[in-house]
């Protein structure tokens, strides 16, 4: 669930931590395919079960690690997914404050998505 609410969260602390940017497309652009990114994994995830429903990988892992679960989990899927999470993240304070007009290259990066 933190996939789908961090980074919609993190464009707007970018967009009020740093004001004089405006509102620009690339902004607007940016923050658009963040949030319909964040809409369609949290339809996934609901759709899948919510929050009462364990992944099957999990309970994989549970099977196989037994009784060390927990610290195969820490690492693997919490801090591992954050550090992820965090780095896929960085490039967003880029592309919210560059104050310049969009580009074939924007157009392509959003083409992508």
């Amino acid at each position: 669930f933190i996939w789908s609410c961090f980074p919609p969260l993190l464009c707007l602390l970018i967009i009020v931590r740093e004001p004089e940017t405006g509102v620009c497309e690339r902004r607007i652009v940016g923050c658009t395919l963040v949030a319909t990114w964040g809409f369609r994994l949290t339809h996934n995830f609901v759709s899948r079960g919510g929050v009462g429903h364990e992944d099957w990988r999990y309970s994989d892992m549970r099977r196989t690690f037994g009784r060390h679960f927990w610290w195969a989990s820490l690492f693997s899927v919490f801090l591992g997914q954050a550090a992820f999470l965090f780095s896929a993240c960085l490039s967003l304070y880029g592309v919210l404050c560059a104050p310049e007009p969009l580009t074939a290259t924007d157009a392509a990066g959003a083409a992508v998505c």
